[in-house]
């Protein structure tokens, strides 16, 4: 996967040696924190991988690792409707 803009993006994230992150960064007040949301989309192995799954009657998966422990997240798929 790799990130890509969104009209909502309002920063970039950087650290040598990796890419840019584009992100939103808003203050959650009910949870009394930063949020951070960034938006990724499959390259085309990855395409080609899961539609052969599904073709041959597989779910494909999603991993998520996350350094440092795991905080609160939200993986999901928005409609081009919400764009």
């Amino acid at each position: 996967m790799i990130p890509v803009k969104f009209p909502e993006q309002n920063c970039t994230c950087r650290r040598e040696g990796c890419m840019d992150l584009p992100t939103y960064r808003e203050y959650n007040y009910e949870f009394a924190s930063i949020e951070s949301t960034s938006c990724w989309e499959f390259t085309e192995k990855e395409v080609l991988q899961m539609l052969n799954a599904i073709q041959s009657g597989k779910r494909p998966h999603i991993y998520l690792s996350v350094i440092g422990g795991q905080p609160p997240v939200s993986l999901f798929i928005r409609s081009e409707e919400n764009e």
